[in-house]
């Protein structure tokens, strides 16, 4: 990954670690970072598990 999308990674988890929940807007922005920079994999997996934790 790009340093930006480990950024990304690496503070969203930081959020989860204060019990802060991500909304859409975050979920859409994770998605993006794996995305751009072709873990389509990742992505989808990560996209599928917002949505069943709806």
């Amino acid at each position: 990954m790009s340093v930006l999308s480990d950024k990304a990674v690496e503070w969203f988890e930081k959020m989860l670690g204060f019990g802060r929940e991500p909304d859409a807007i975050t979920c859409s922005a994770m998605v993006c970072a794996y995305a751009r920079t072709n873990h389509v994999d990742m992505a989808r997996r990560f996209y599928d598990r917002a949505k069943t934790e709806k």
